[in-house]
């Protein structure tokens, strides 16, 4: 019912439009109102995740096309037969004006063989980025053939994800041997190849060599193995300076297979991100830590080792880690249970003189003290460049978050993540004491109060204890019920006036109703 020319200006505000979820949008006439939307508006990206496109939908789209404007299409999990077709494959393809698509996502869309090698004989010269996920087409020399084609063709590709395609360690050994020139970044995972085994090892050792340029590696599932890491050792990949190894096999399975991953490391010159995330660590397999150091590596990402730091030991411990990376700037501790003690241990035997990222989100008890609290003050004077603090679930309690307040500055802290902390986004003190600590980070840039169960009563006692707000960036999603009615949008219309530099803002599924808005926007 929104009058015309609101809904010309509206859309035209928009250069990216998703159908999500609209079981009957694209099956049928439907698809030519989206498609009458896209060619007028001129969006730049088109999406329909989870939404079946049928043959009559597919009929429609062509007919208005082609759309010189779109540059992305993602069709993820669309999940119907149609795509198998190759026919229906290349009137997809040319729809689009295929020589401007940078962007290609097409995860588990019951993609063939037959439609992968019809993919071939379109133009892509400007694809940059490829997503192949959840379709089973690279479990036969055919569908290498048809995907080492397309490589081939899309010179200026730099990003690649294959995962749970049915590829095998002979299939990545094949692909390898093709060597995209500007591929950055690899995602695997899911996949029969892995580095369990000595196959899958050597397979990914040949494509570290023949992939010079890559700087990114994301392996999920990894199931990494010592006889596979044992073919790694002695690689000197030249550009990559990631490596995230999302393993279902753990690190404390075996006392071995931590040295050896080290010793694979430790000859990769660039590499400075350092991802242990979830590998099972424990104090004692830290205990078995070799003498390796990591100049380079600038992230520490040690998270979601669960119980890892649940007593000072394990925090003793991790200093083995630590003094490997002397240069580290980012630290990732999430989820591992991390308490009072064990930062203080932690401040104490660690140089935080570069720290500027620190990540302690999802250790629930940590804040809900005075001791946690004041530990994480105790950080700030130590580590004096550090401008980005995760402490999203961590119980922060009102007295916990009156101490933090009781700082008299923060002068670099730029982003503060602090959802799920319900005690004090929930009650009026609690925002009251959170609007004195905030008025205290004069360089606040991005503010996350996420899933905090904010009402009015509550954000109107920190917009009433907040003074200015330098930030860009502010979301407060989750929060239900916060714009049901008007008195939720009066409370958050109090806010943003404090807020003069605010550009982005994010409220999704906060119950917002048109009464709500009305006293957001004041009428």
């Amino acid at each position: 019912e929104m009058h015309a020319d609101a809904y010309q200006s509206l859309l035209g505000l928009f250069q990216h439009v998703q159908v999500n979820t609209v079981e009957e949008l694209l099956c049928g006439p439907g698809a030519g109102a989206v498609a009458s939307l896209v060619q007028e508006y001129k969006f730049t990206q088109f999406g329909w995740p989870q939404t079946p496109l049928d043959s009559v939908g597919l009929a429609e789209f062509a007919k208005r096309g082609p759309y010189p404007s779109v540059s992305g299409v993602k069709m993820d999990g669309c999940g119907t037969a149609l795509l198998a077709d190759p026919a229906s494959m290349r009137t997809l393809i040319n729809c689009f004006v295929s020589a401007e698509i940078r962007v290609l996502h097409m995860s588990h869309t019951g993609l063939s063989v037959d439609s992968l090698e019809a993919l071939c004989g379109a133009q892509l010269p400007s694809l940059s980025t490829l997503h192949i996920q959840g379709n089973s087409v690279l479990h036969d020399v055919r569908g290498l053939g048809a995907l080492g084609r397309l490589l081939q063709r899309c010179q200026q590709l730099g990003e690649l994800a294959i995962e749970r395609c049915g590829l095998a360690a002979t299939g990545l050994a094949a692909l390898a041997g093709l060597s995209p020139p500007n591929l950055a970044k690899l995602t695997l995972g899911g996949d029969p190849v892995s580095l369990a085994a000595s196959e899958g090892g050597g397979a990914f050792r040949w494509l570290l060599k023949q992939w010079t340029g890559l700087q990114s590696v994301e392996w999920s599932d990894a199931d990494v193995g010592c006889d596979g890491l044992r073919e790694l050792i002695g690689t000197s990949p030249p550009c990559l300076h990631s490596i995230v190894l999302r393993a279902s096999t753990k690190l404390c399975d075996a006392p071995e297979r931590l040295p050896l991953l080290l010793s694979v490391l430790g000859g990769w010159e660039r590499l400075s991100s350092l991802h242990l995330q979830g590998a099972g660590l424990t104090p004692a397999v830290l205990g078995g830590w070799p003498a390796q150091v990591f100049p380079s590596v600038r992230r520490l990402d040690v998270g979601w080792n669960r119980n890892l730091l649940a007593d000072p030991h394990g925090a003793q411990q991790l200093f083995r880690i630590l003094d490997c990376v002397p240069g580290v700037s980012e630290i990732v501790l999430a989820g591992t249970a991390v308490v009072a003690e064990s930062l203080i241990e932690v401040i104490r035997h660690v140089a935080w003189r570069n720290v500027e990222i620190l990540d302690l989100g999802g250790n629930a008890t940590l804040l809900s003290d005075e001791a946690g609290c004041a530990a994480l003050a105790r950080v700030f004077e130590v580590a004096p460049r550090l401008r980005e603090l995760d402490i999203w679930d961590t119980g922060l309690s009102v007295a916990g978050a009156s101490i933090l307040a009781m700082r008299p500055s923060y002068p670099v802290l730029t982003a503060l993540m602090m959802g799920s902390n319900t005690d004090v986004l929930s009650s009026e003190e609690g925002c009251r004491v959170l609007g004195k600590w905030l008025s205290r980070c004069s360089s606040l840039e991005t503010l996350d109060l996420s899933s905090g169960l904010l009402h009015p009563e509550s954000l109107l006692a920190l917009a009433e204890q907040t003074v200015c707000l330098n930030v860009s960036c502010l979301r407060m999603q989750m929060s239900e019920g916060l714009l049901r009615e008007h008195v939720g949008g009066k409370a958050l219309r109090a806010l943003l006036v404090r807020c003069p530099f605010l550009e982005t803002l994010e409220l999704w599924d906060t119950g917002a109703t048109l009464d709500g808005i009305a006293g957001l926007v004041g009428s």
